[in-house]
């Protein structure tokens, strides 16, 4: 979640407000498998990974079954309830290296507008676009009282000069580095919430022993 030091603009035309899927959207079978979804990002276009684009992709794909996606043919009981996989249909599409955190939307029960169903994560190291392999999201609708509750309390911190620090490569394989000029602390939390590593002015954080997914830094 990002503390913006300036409001958006918000013109409904380019730029729109969207909502979540909630956990009552849910269990209403917004995200049951087999709806269909749109995945949009700025990651690499080629099945290896390796040709960046400056225009921004979207594609439509259905949500998979988490059980299915767990068989030992595919990601072998590695996923939870947290995860939300889809599969695109046609070979050599989903995500890609790049995508990390981009939004998967569904439509909501009247078809009249979208919402955020997912986040993207982590594919198969193979390739982008490999069928055998379902593309991994975090569920949003999991962390619905965490995101609610995050905004109440954390309303009023003070604004970070994000110009002073910086913070990279992103998407990580567990290690980043951090450059600033000031000093600073760095806090990492899981998708639980949970403080996972904490260090102050270290330049280099190493959380490769932690399961793939999304990170909150601040």
């Amino acid at each position: 979640l990002l503390h913006l030091e300036t409001p958006l603009t918000i013109d409904n035309i380019y730029t729109k407000v969207i909502s979540i899927v909630s956990q009552q959207d849910s269990i209403d079978g917004l995200t049951d498998p087999g709806v269909m979804g749109i995945l949009s990002g700025w990651g690499n276009i080629d099945p290896a990974g390796t040709i960046e684009t400056d225009r921004l992709q979207y594609l439509e794909a259905p949500i998979y079954s988490l059980d299915e996606a767990n068989q030992p043919s595919m990601w072998d009981g590695e996923l939870e309830g947290m995860h939300l996989p889809i599969l695109p249909i046609t070979d050599n599409s989903g995500v890609c290296f790049g995508d990390s955190g981009g939004p998967f939307v569904v439509p909501n029960q009247d078809n009249s507008e979208f919402l955020l169903a997912g986040l993207m994560s982590f594919i198969h190291s193979t390739s982008c676009g490999d069928t055998d392999y379902a593309d991994i999201l975090t569920r949003v609708s999991v962390y619905e009282s965490w995101i609610n509750s995050t905004i109440d309390l954390y309303t009023d911190i003070p604004i970070i000069n994000q110009s002073s620090i910086h913070i990279y490569p992103n998407p990580t394989t567990g290690v980043f580095q951090v450059e600033s000029k000031d000093n600073f602390e760095i806090e990492v939390f899981n998708n639980l919430g949970r403080l996972i590593n904490r260090s102050s002015n270290n330049k280099k954080i190493d959380i490769s022993t932690q399961p793939k997914g999304i990170y909150l830094i601040t």
